[in-house]
């Protein structure tokens, strides 16, 4: 594939945001503090507030305290589609798609539910458009819709704290949610391709850079500064106060990738791409602090990792590879051929098999702790579809964790699942199919 290269310096210009002020006493603050400015207790250790996990997209969990084996607590029908859960604390925040199986197009909204009971926080708010996505930083919860509203929530009651309209002009597709990052938001938005930082606080655009590439793409950020990559053709890393490069790779000649989500682990940045600008799908490492070209494996999806461990997946198999050495220490074998970790967390790796089954796996040796079905199995004669570790349907994939709870998207619903004491398997879920998204 021959593609082009441009490299854009116009600097683009976001609408201005509107502030409403909340009481603190309506939210989950310490004394003095400003919220969306400093990540709370509760949302640091033991939760999942962002599209994996948190801002380095690693899909691992600090302190998590969720341990297998489970029982089944709730399930809520929520429509048609099921976003990744935030789960913060006791509370349990996704996107879904309201709508029926028949509607014309998406019902998107923002729900909250109580991680013990799966009841209500508050009513479900409305999402204009046609895609959205959730994260929760500083106390706050946020959204943006594919036309880029991007909105900050009361967690505790559903009430709007702000709005912001970003660039509308050059960017049209705000597919992925925003990472929250020490009381910044850093988002990126495809078509001429913008990345932009909003103070969480109120709403201000701080900076808006142009991209090298026009594809959309999540953002990774840690102390090094702002990724921001398109696949491994192509790579920025820029400065968090000011969005100035520091820093740019590409893959001569290729041009317009994006879709595959970076991951920040080991000090490494983590790059999936794909057919045909490779023999094979693969991701490979490169060096955060020099930039050089560490290793490439075969991989059908962003790795997950823990401290000990790079996760990588390839047509069905599972490799648990050091992270030092890059030797395999264990594997699994989906026996339909597709699988993605979705979660890390606790010593346990969480595996999404396209047979149906969610397992828990010992990150130690392997072997499966627990496993549930979430889905029929796949028909043998028909064909199986892989499991994306991405865009699906309006929102992004994910499980989430907090408090011992692992709370599940299957199909349009939403189910949690608890410490089981000493039941080997949880109680089957009731599911059917869900239907495509229209």
């Amino acid at each position: 594939m021959v593609a082009r290269f441009r490299l854009r310096v116009a600097v683009v210009v976001a609408a201005a945001s509107a502030a409403l002020v909340l009481s603190p006493a309506t939210m989950p603050f310490a004394a003095g503090q400003v919220p969306g400015g400093t990540a709370t207790p509760e949302e640091s250790s033991d939760a999942t507030p962002a599209y994996r996990a948190d801002a380095s997209l690693d899909s691992s969990v600090t302190c998590a305290t969720a341990r297998p084996p489970y029982r089944h607590l709730w399930s809520r029908d929520l429509g048609t589609m099921a976003g990744g859960p935030l789960t913060v604390g006791d509370r349990v925040f996704a996107v879904v798609n309201a709508a029926g199986p028949d509607a014309l197009g998406p019902d998107l909204r923002l729900v909250g539910l109580d991680a013990r009971t799966g009841k209500d926080l508050w009513p479900a708010k409305e999402l204009n458009g046609t895609e959205a996505n959730a994260t929760y930083g500083g106390g706050l919860l946020y959204t943006q819709t594919m036309s880029g509203l991007l909105t900050a929530w009361n967690p505790m009651s559903g009430a709007v704290v702000w709005h912001t309209q970003l660039d509308q002009v050059n960017t049209h597709w705000w597919a992925y949610p925003p990472t929250w990052y020490k009381g910044v938001l850093y988002t990126q938005g495809g078509s001429t391709s913008v990345t932009t930082a909003v103070r969480a606080t109120d709403g201000h655009v701080l900076w808006n850079t142009a991209m090298r590439d026009t594809g959309q793409t999540p953002v990774a950020v840690d102390a090094q500064g702002v990724w921001v990559a398109h696949d491994d053709i192509t790579y920025q890393l820029l400065d968090p106060a000011t969005g100035k490069e520091r820093r740019h790779y590409n893959l001569p000649p290729y041009f317009d990738g994006g879709g595959n989500t970076p991951a920040l682990a080991h000090g490494d940045l983590w790059l999936l791409g794909n057919i045909p600008i490779h023999l094979t799908d693969q991701v490979t490492a490169f060096d955060e602090r020099t930039g050089s070209k560490l290793r490439s494996f075969p991989a059908s999806s962003t790795p997950a990792f823990d401290a000990g461990h790079d996760y990588i997946t390839y047509q069905g198999v599972l490799k648990a590879l050091d992270a030092k050495t890059f030797a395999t220490d264990w594997t699994y074998t989906s026996p339909v051929g597709h699988a993605t970790v979705r979660l890390v967390a606790n010593g346990y790796v969480y595996v999404e098999d396209a047979d149906g089954l969610l397992l828990a796996l010992d990150a130690a040796n392997g072997r499966t702790a627990w496993s549930v079905r979430v889905a029929p199995a796949p028909n043998p004669n028909g064909a199986i579809n892989e499991v994306p570790d991405w865009m699906f349907g309006y929102s992004v994939p994910g499980i989430g964790t907090a408090h011992g709870r692992l709370v599940v998207p299957v199909g349009g619903s939403l189910v949690g699942f608890g410490p089981a004491g000493d039941v080997k398997h949880a109680a089957p879920v009731r599911i059917t199919a869900p239907p495509r998204p229209r």
